[in-house]
C-alpha cells in the first residue's frame, strides 16, 4: 500500500561509475538533505538550507577523490 509520507528518490544527482573497480558512488535529494554516498569512507548528509549548489559540488568533487581508489 503507498504510504503518502513516505520519502522517495527520484534520481541521482551526480554519479560516478569506476566499471573495473565495481565502484558507484552518488548524489541523490532526499527530502531536507543531499545524500553523498558509496565511498568507502561511508555516508555524507548536507542540509539542502545551509548547502549551496557550488559547495555541493565542491563536497561531491572532493568525496570522488578521496574515494576513487
Amino acid at each position: 500500500m503507498f504510504n503518502s509520507k513516505q520519502k522517495y528518490n527520484i534520481c541521482s544527482m551526480f554519479l560516478y561509475r569506476d566499471i573495473e573497480n565495481d565502484i558507484i558512488m552518488n548524489v541523490m535529494s532526499e527530502g531536507e538533505c543531499y545524500i553523498i554516498s558509496g565511498g568507502a569512507t561511508g555516508e555524507i548528509r548536507l542540509k539542502k538550507n545551509i548547502t549551496s549548489l557550488e559547495e555541493l559540488k565542491q563536497h561531491w568533487f572532493d568525496y570522488v577523490d578521496i574515494n576513487k581508489f
